[in-house]
């Protein structure tokens, strides 16, 4: 299904700034049927499912407004029958209308994060998300603080990759005003060529409002980190339920 992908506007679906993927177009419809119809065969096939977690659930990143997605050529007819203009032609100096073809896009990802909350209500929801919110809301078209108000997720894992531990402290607060009682766990990028007191400090910045923490990725954990958490901030077993 090539008329599956999501494009640039010169038509290109390989991702600029995440080489070799390929992305579906969220304004696609066929895109969310067969998606919305994975999520129901899991749910029928394994009845004790606890949950799903929604990874990549955006556009693809884009390193400049010229190379923003969303303009296959369904999405295009879609946003014209609506709108009125072909997306193509329009640009961030055009204001008023690139606003509207932003706030399309991202009612189509919402749109879905929203059905697949009603198809599935006993489910436990979460996505992965940028939890800086210009670049969610504005570069992948992922708006994570209305999923939380309308209490479409259950709980929310922001994917707060980097060395920067107050800025960790000052999003996680962020993501945690939204997300009212819902948990936040922070997602922490494991890196073997980081000392791993580094990471230390991230789990303390993450703690200060975030409900815990979620690592990225496991075959980057080193023993010497293993041995950190152990009798550091994981010294206390955690409870199973």
């Amino acid at each position: 299904h090539p008329d599956w992908l999501n494009r640039r506007r010169d038509g290109q679906a390989p991702s600029v700034a995440e080489p070799g993927y390929l992305f579906l177009d969220p304004g696609n419809p066929a895109v969310q049927d067969y998606l919305a119809r994975m999520y129901s065969e899991l749910a029928r096939r394994y009845p004790q499912l606890d949950g799903v977690q929604l990874d990549y659930i955006r556009y693809p990143v884009s390193p400049t407004s010229e190379q923003d997605y969303g303009y296959s050529d369904q999405s295009r007819r879609r946003f014209q029958a609506l709108a009125g203009f072909d997306p193509v032609a329009v640009t961030p100096a055009d204001s008023v209308r690139w606003a509207r073809w932003v706030g399309w896009r991202q009612a189509q990802v919402t749109g879905f994060v929203q059905r697949i909350r009603r198809a599935h209500p006993t489910l436990r929801l979460s996505a992965a998300v940028f939890p800086d919110l210009y670049e969610a809301k504005l570069k992948k078209y992922q708006d994570w603080p209305t999923w939380l108000t309308a209490g479409d997720l259950s709980f929310i894992c922001p994917m707060s990759y980097t060395t920067d531990a107050p800025w960790i402290a000052e999003r996680t607060a962020e993501m945690a005003d939204f997300a009212g009682a819902r948990p936040v766990y922070v997602g922490l990028l494991l890196d073997r060529q980081l000392p791993p007191r580094l990471m230390l400090d991230e789990i303390t910045a993450a703690r200060t409002r975030g409900s815990g923490v979620v690592f990225f990725a496991l075959h980057s954990l080193t023993d010497e980190l293993a041995d950190l958490l152990r009798v550091g901030p994981f010294r206390t077993p955690a409870s199973v339920r």
